[in-house]
């Protein structure tokens, strides 16, 4: 973005120019008091930690339903997610950043009436752990991050 807030990143198909998912990445801190006490255990007690923070994931509904009904099955979202790691670790390679952080949003009751899910097991089931103080902050150690990645 043009602030320098964050960086956003879009998947494309190729040859295509329309936006078929994104995400937005920043850097941010976060108190060392905030992480649970065995993770806290793996860091140097400094007052605040350095973190990454996965401000903004989407995907293009209409273009992941027409995959499916192609008998695709879309992994648009996982696509994304893997990517923003990845990005993840190569900016921790320069400013370090101990954890990837994610604000995961809680659908209103009326998205939920009209389909939406709670995107927080979305997150869960790869790993992202919530914080004890702020429930719906995941995080991950980008540590972890690296040995999923083989890196």
């Amino acid at each position: 973005m043009s602030n320098k807030i964050s960086a956003v990143f879009v998947l494309t198909e190729k040859g295509d120019r329309k936006v078929r998912g994104y995400y937005t990445l920043s850097s941010m801190s976060i108190f060392f008091d905030e992480l649970p006490k065995p993770i806290q255990r793996k860091l140097p007690r400094y007052p605040q930690v350095g973190a990454m923070l996965l401000g903004r994931l989407g995907v293009d509904e209409y273009y992941r339903d027409k995959l499916v009904k192609l008998g695709k099955k879309p992994k648009l979202g996982e696509l994304l997610l893997v990517d923003a790691q990845r990005n993840c670790l190569k900016g921790s390679a320069t400013v370090a950043s101990a954890v990837m952080l994610i604000d995961v949003e809680q659908p209103s009751e009326e998205e939920i009436a009209a389909g939406a899910r709670d995107p927080m097991g979305f997150y869960t089931q790869y790993g992202f752990m919530a914080l004890p103080k702020t429930p719906r902050t995941v995080f991950k150690r980008v540590s972890t991050i690296e040995k999923e990645l083989g890196r």
